[in-house]
């Protein structure tokens, strides 16, 4: 404070560039350090993006799901009233909300026929959290991903959640949102 005021009556003795330095870390700090600002955060877009990998050589399909942590944590909320804390803590009893909300907000059939999805773990960076899925038991070309996708629609009422699926060197991809939560991918 000593220094602001002589700053303030000209008499100062402290460089201006270190005044702004300590400044802009201080508001950076404070803005982006998980302790403080990670739920002051906006993202300005509400996107979840949904990786399906046909691994050939273990007849699956691998789901990455990528969300925003923060949407993630209010979308439980909204659904069960579950409060989670996912920058802070991770525990299977979080896994296992997180992996009954994804599977009843997303429900999947390979060539008509409904898919299980068969957990496999969670890791949280920041502001994003992946979850991971398998689906077993596919053995051959499929020729559609019938996909009904109502995750964080109800809570974040712009939310898209984008599909992805790879085969090969070849990308398919849906768009499914509050509007349009049904979809097909054609292989």
């Amino acid at each position: 404070m000593k220094y602001a005021q002589e700053f303030l009556k000209g008499k100062s003795t402290v460089n201006l560039n270190k005044m702004k330095y300590f400044a802009v870390t201080f508001f950076l700090f404070f803005t982006f350090h998980p302790l403080f600002g990670e739920k002051h955060l906006n993202h300005p877009f509400y996107v979840s993006i949904i990786h399906i990998n046909h691994n050939f050589k273990t007849n699956c399909l691998e789901l990455t799901f990528k969300i925003f942590t923060d949407d993630l944590e209010t979308g439980i909320k909204g659904d069960s009233g579950k409060i989670l804390n996912l920058y802070h803590s991770s525990n299977n009893k979080a896994d296992s909300i997180i992996s009954n909300y994804l599977k009843s907000h997303c429900q999947i059939k390979i060539s008509s026929a409904p898919a299980k999805l068969n957990f496999i773990g969670i890791e949280t960076a920041f502001d994003v959290t992946e979850v991971y899925f398998t689906i077993d038991s596919v053995k051959s070309l499929i020729d559609s991903i019938e996909i009904n996708c109502d995750l964080l629609v109800e809570e974040i009422p712009d939310q898209s959640n984008i599909f992805h699926y790879q085969i090969g060197d070849k990308t398919k991809s849906l768009i499914l949102n509050k509007k349009n939560t049904n979809g097909i991918i054609k292989i």
